[in-house]
């Protein structure tokens, strides 16, 4: 794992492709201890995205195994939006 800051080149083309732009609502989430969580949402916060949050615990915890959970992975419609690392 890299724990290096992308390029905006790596960024704007990760986050475009999942239908990410600066005005899309994004929840981190990780089931460690949010490490990972919150190094998402400043790299997102960093890079423009305006509306970010963290979940607070584990997603594990907000869903558990008997919980109903999305396994269809969704098409999204790619983002028009130019990611610069503020």
């Amino acid at each position: 794992m890299s724990f290096k800051i992308p390029t905006e080149n790596q960024i704007s083309d990760q986050l475009k492709s999942m239908g990410i732009g600066k005005e899309t609502k994004v929840i981190c989430y990780d089931n460690l201890d949010g490490t990972m969580a919150t190094r998402g949402a400043f790299l997102l916060s960093a890079f423009g995205v305006k509306d970010v949050s963290i979940l607070n615990g584990k997603f594990s915890t907000w869903c558990p195994e008997s919980s109903e959970k999305l396994t269809a992975v969704p098409k999204y419609t790619g983002a028009i939006y130019e990611f610069k690392l503020d």
